[in-house]
């Protein structure tokens, strides 16, 4: 089975799947096997009891996504007597978590107060862009300079615009790092700056400032790009394409309001 896992992983590369995303892969199926405790226990009640216990120990979409690796490595073995049904989700009809204005304005005052010029920049262009904190590499010198940048990302190409404003923030920033060309947000050595450096820093920031940290990661700023513009602008259509989305139902969740919206209006009936 061993055999199989490598040669597994060598058609994932060779389909140009991210090395992250392999890695998550190897990862899940090594969970199933030691849960299968060997070969000889693959059958389809084994990977119905793998699932139950995945519903038991995981949230939902979790468990569907441990299961939807083992499925698919069965598949590729032509064993698809071993996959089983995925369990339904059920659909999200709020959004958790947000990062309200008010607290975003409060961590770009407080990097701004004590010279934190690059995560200052950092959030305003997760925020002003509604870009992916993976997708900050795009973020170059001759990007800015053109007041857009391509951005590659699952296997699809979305141009994002800068305005005015942002263009001349990271124009300033450039030039006082002295980034002459080139990707501007860059880590300890010259590739652009890790994804979980960032993830770390903003939840600092947040405990700093006072903010409530469960509401504070890269992905928080897209949403509060996405939760403000559907308030201001309306256009579900053109949201969907500013943030490369495919489907107008993954942009919908951002018509919904927070538990706390919901709450607060009804309430407000009375009833």
């Amino acid at each position: 089975m061993k055999n199989h896992i490598c040669e597994f992983e060598k058609e994932l590369s060779m389909q140009e799947i991210k090395p992250d995303t392999v890695r998550k892969y190897m990862s899940d199926l090594e969970r199933f096997m030691r849960f299968a405790g060997g070969e000889n226990a693959f059958t389809r009640e084994t990977t119905r009891a793998y699932r139950e216990m995945l519903l038991s120990c995981y949230k939902p979409a979790t468990a569907v996504s441990y299961l939807m690796t083992v499925n698919r490595f069965f598949a590729w073995m032509g064993r698809e007597d071993l996959c089983v049904r995925l369990p339904r989700q059920q659909k999200r009809y709020s959004l958790d978590r947000t990062l309200s204005e008010d607290d975003y304005r409060r961590m770009l005052s407080y990097t701004r107060k004590y010279g934190k010029l690059k995560y200052y920049c950092i959030m305003r262009t997760l925020a002003g862009t509604g870009m992916r904190v993976g997708e900050l590499k795009f973020v170059t010198r001759e990007a800015v300079s053109k007041g857009s940048a391509l951005i590659s990302n699952k296997n699809k190409l979305r141009e994002i615009c800068f305005t005015d404003e942002l263009s001349k923030l990271l124009e300033a920033y450039a030039n006082e790092k002295q980034i002459q060309s080139g990707i501007l947000f860059m880590g300890r050595n010259t590739n652009a700056i890790n994804p979980s450096s960032v993830w770390k820093t903003l939840k600092r920031i947040a405990s700093k400032c006072g903010v409530n940290e469960d509401c504070v990661y890269p992905h928080s700023f897209r949403h509060l790009l996405a939760r403000t513009y559907m308030k201001k602008i309306g256009n579900i259509t053109e949201l969907a394409d500013i943030l490369g989305h495919s489907s107008l139902e993954t942009t919908r969740i951002y018509t919904m309001g927070t538990k706390e919206e919901k709450r607060a209006a009804l309430s407000e009936l009375g009833l």
